[in-house]
């Protein structure tokens, strides 16, 4: 009677236990102990089956005995989480109002679904290796227990998930990134197309049964779920045709006949396959350039870097798209006098070239591709040595150690021969532009000159004097003559009036006027004139 009186849950834990030791989960009944009036062997449950769904109802034969029931999913690979899964999806019921844990006689007990159950969230629940016929299937165990006998009794109910064909075949978005090596040769798998073509069911229809080619090429094939590389290629040559990156349709069909397509994008790729050349010479990627000569002249005594390369200074550049870094080096018998930097291809003088005794030295210069096939290119570097000190050559060296006791300098260049030409250039220039300036200035000013002086002599001028006139005192009153503001125009100082009459003339003012009427100057002396007799 104690063991009765524990809350259900706890009355059932030990046989929940116990049965994960049952071997045969076969969708049969095992034991009919419970003296079921129907015993059902098996249920299939469909995904998506709604929440509420009665499943299975259980009655009994014997009215006078009173049964308390419960249940147990067991599933075949042992998950636990999976076991939590269906449990947390079925329930147990009465048909009629009552302690769920107790279905007494004259009623039945019905297992309902409490939630709906989806064949692909079951999927991650299993373990990798199961199969999804074998994880979809399952066994409810119910128990019932003999009130009055205290004892107890099972049945046991299959419970099959059949799963439904929900999704198309998925393309993974990697397939639009495909990289083609130049260096691919024919018959190369490039993908395997069950590793980015899958099914998201699980179980009925998750499958990819077969795959098929919708653009028509002869680029690539399909052969055995994979696609492989069907004709070999040139990138240069795609390059120029602007066909490095290739489009193609795919599409996939489930084992159930529900299909999908997608597109899966192949992007050729350039390989190491060309030696690099010397772009300083004028030499052009993917075009011959035969022999490449550069040329210097140096100071038999001079040391330090060598200037002026002609054409140019040593340069190589990768002869594929790749941008490979280039490395130089020099070859022959002159590395005790000579060096090049292995970054740059400037080419220095370490010892004086005069103890060689040679008007002339030949060296070869390597540009190597810092890659895995170190690809190189050979120039030819010729270097004249002359013993006067030529206009091209070596600059300043100094080399200042605080370390060490020595300072080596050696001696500086004159200018090169196009800052010479260019220096004589402009000298010329001058000598001929600054005696034209002088001679154009002095013969405009001469002009100038000349031009003023001849409109100075043609000027006339006037002369307008104010008078202040004070009469004789000697005079008749009548012919007084009142002050009187007289403008004459006069050329010269003084003139001379028919039938006039001389008079004093005092405080004289006078103004000299241009003949344009602008003042010029003023007279500051009174002059003698003759005036007309006032009447």
């Amino acid at each position: 009677m104690t063991s009765l009186a524990r809350p259900c849950h706890e009355r059932t834990s030990f046989l929940r236990v116990m049965l994960f030791c049952i071997i045969n989960l076969r969708f049969t009944v095992s034991d009919d102990g419970c003296g079921l009036v129907s015993p059902v062997r098996s249920v299939t449950v469909p995904e998506r089956t709604p929440a509420g769904t009665e499943l299975i109802e259980l009655k009994w034969n014997d009215a006078s005995i009173t049964l308390e029931w419960s249940f147990v999913v067991v599933v075949k690979n042992h998950s636990q989480k999976l076991k939590e899964y269906f449990e947390s999806a079925l329930t147990f019921v009465p048909a009629r109002n009552g302690n769920p844990c107790k279905c007494r006689s004259n009623s039945s007990c019905i297992l309902k679904l409490t939630n709906a159950i989806d064949a692909e969230a079951i999927g991650p629940l299993a373990n990798p290796d199961d199969k999804p016929e074998e994880v979809l299937s399952s066994a409810v165990h119910f128990v019932c227990i003999d009130v009055n006998a205290h004892s107890s009794r099972s049945s046991i109910t299959g419970l099959l998930i059949t799963s439904t064909n929900e999704y198309s075949p998925n393309f993974d978005p990697l397939l639009r990134d495909i990289k083609v090596p130049e260096t691919t040769r024919r018959d190369t798998t490039i993908i395997l197309l069950d590793k980015f073509v899958t099914d998201n069911d699980y179980g009925f229809g998750g499958h990819i049964k077969n795959f098929s080619l919708e653009t028509s090429t002869d680029f690539i094939g399909l052969k055995n779920r994979t696609i492989v590389l069907m004709k070999e290629f040139d990138f240069d040559e795609q390059l120029k045709q602007r066909k490095t990156s290739l489009l193609f349709r795919l599409k996939a069909t489930d084992s159930e006949g529900r299909a999908g397509a997608g597109y899966m994008i192949l992007n050729l790729t350039d390989s190491d396959t060309h030696p690099p050349y010397y772009s300083s010479f004028g030499c052009k990627r993917l075009i011959p350039c035969g022999d490449v000569i550069y040329t210097a002249s140096v100071y038999n005594k001079g040391t330090g870097e060598v200037k002026d390369i002609q054409p140019d200074q040593i340069k190589a550049e990768d002869g594929d798209t790749l941008s490979a870094p280039i490395t130089y080096s020099i070859t022959g018998s002159y590395n005790l006098w000579l060096e090049i930097d292995a970054d740059t291809g400037r080419v220095t003088i370490l010892e004086p070239l005069e103890e060689l005794q040679e008007s002339s030295i030949e060296i070869t210069v390597v540009a190597t591709e810092y890659t895995t096939l170190r690809r190189n290119a050979d120039a030819t570097l010729i270097i004249n040595v002359e013993t006067t000190r030529p206009t091209t050559i070596v600059t300043t060296t100094v080399n200042n150690d605080v370390n060490s006791t020595s300072t080596d300098v050696t001696s500086t260049s004159t200018l090169t021969k196009k800052k010479v030409l260019a220096a004589t250039s402009l000298s010329l220039i001058l000598a001929g532009v600054i005696p034209g300036l002088i001679i154009f200035c002095l013969g405009g000013a001469l002009i100038t000159w000349f031009v003023c002086r001849q409109r100075k002599a043609k000027k006339e001028r006037w002369t307008a004097i104010r008078l202040h006139i004070r009469p004789p005192a000697d005079l008749p009153s009548e012919d007084t003559l009142e002050r009187n503001r007289l403008a004459i125009g006069l050329r010269g100082s003084k003139t001379d009036v028919s039938d006039s009459t001389k008079a004093d003339v005092t405080d004289a003012e006078s103004t000299v006027y241009s003949d344009d009427g602008s003042q010029m100057s003023e007279v500051s002396e009174a002059s003698d004139i003759r005036l007309d007799r006032a009447h």
